[in-house]
């Protein structure tokens, strides 16, 4: 069985393992891989893919490299909060 962390906040902190075994979630979903791709395929840029309108193919390449593209920066979405990482 697996479970799956939804995590806004992009806290990679939960997938922690413990003897090689996660302690409590198996995987991530990425939000920011699948808000780039639509942003990509569809050209939509409303809502919450906002945050991906500048330059999403150098956003999913952050995601690729370091895991997610939002690491703490300001989000257009949320009214210019920081998406902040705990």
């Amino acid at each position: 069985m697996h479970l799956v962390l939804v995590n806004g906040a992009n806290q990679a902190r939960y997938l922690e393992r413990q003897e090689g075994r996660p302690r409590w979630y198996t995987a991530q979903w990425n939000d920011d891989i699948h808000h780039c791709f639509h942003v990509l395929l569809t050209g939509e840029v409303e809502g919450y893919y906002a945050d991906y309108r500048e330059a999403p193919a150098a956003a999913l390449g952050r995601c690729l490299a370091e895991g997610f593209a939002y690491q703490g920066e300001r989000s257009e979405y949320q009214e210019g909060k920081n998406r902040v990482l705990r």
